[in-house]
Formats: C-alpha cells, structure tokens, sequence
C-alpha cells in the first residue's frame, strides 16, 4: 500500500492545523528544491517542511471511547433530533464511538465514525441555520473520517489537544 493512502492529505493535515491540532509524528509532506510536494519521514533538516501527515492510528489515540450524556444532548430519532429522556440515560449513560466500512459499490469503500446513543447519533447542538451538529463523519478513507471526527470533536470542545 502506498503511503498517500494511509495518511492524511496535504489539505486534511493543514485543517486539522487549522483546527487547533497540530501533533508531532512519523510522516510529514515537504517541497523540495523544483517545488514538488512529496511524503517522507518527518524530519525538520529535510527540504522544506510543510506539515505532519497523520496515520489512521496516530489520530485514533485522540478519540475518545465513549463521551458521559446528559438531558442536554440530542439524539437522533427516525424522523427528528431530540434531547435524551431520563429513561434513556437510565438505559444509557454514555454514548459510544462506532467505526464502519461500508461497501459503496463493488471493491468501492467508505468509512463511517459516530458517537451513538444506543442506535440514535448525538448531537451538543444545533448551528445557526438550526442544523444539529451530529457526531457522525464520512470519509473515503479510514483516515479521513478520523481527521474530521477529531475536527468536529475540537469544535464541540470534547477533546483536549
């Protein structure tokens, strides 16, 4: 397997910077002297550095199991969000992250990441235009449903960096 398909894009990387995330690790994209782009292993006298290039399990370590809920947190129901019910955290305490494969077409995958509560995915809280902010990320890569997990887990404050 060729590298570029185990870690995060040049883009992927520089959003998680963005983002507040900004880790050192093995692989890091730089420029060399003709200004080509390329991966290799980090190392700051190489060329010109341009930023860490995470591997799927390198940002594994930085997703939390399971987060504590309270009846302040939404849950997604068949047709609509709503805030967790008492008898549901009685049945519940916490919400537990889940990692799927999915097959889209033959041979053709994509990943999923979430953070249920039972079969429903939370959510803290809706955006301005009233969306809920769920935890549920897509990628077409294992890696990159990671990266944007811990981006959405950054902007509800939920991870500490």
């Amino acid at each position: 397997m060729k590298l570029e398909n185990i870690v995060t894009s040049l883009e992927m990387s520089e959003q998680l910077k963005k983002a507040g995330f900004y880790k050192k690790t093995m692989f890091s994209y730089f420029k060399n002297k003709d200004g080509d782009i390329y991966l290799g292993e980090t190392d700051f006298d190489k060329n010109e550095f341009l930023n860490f290039a995470y591997t799927f399990s390198e940002l594994m370590f930085y997703i939390p199991a399971n987060f504590d809920v309270d009846t302040n947190v939404f849950v997604a129901k068949p047709t609509k969000y709503e805030k967790i019910t008492e008898a549901e955290l009685s049945d519940f305490q916490v919400a537990q992250f889940e990692f799927l494969k999915i097959e889209h077409n033959v041979n053709t995958y994509f990943y999923m990441s979430k953070y249920c509560l039972g079969h429903g995915v939370i959510a803290f809280g809706q955006n301005t235009k009233g969306e809920y902010r769920n935890l549920m990320r897509f990628g077409e890569t294992e890696v990159e449903s990671i990266a944007k997990m811990i981006m959405a887990l950054i902007e509800e404050d939920k991870i500490t960096l």
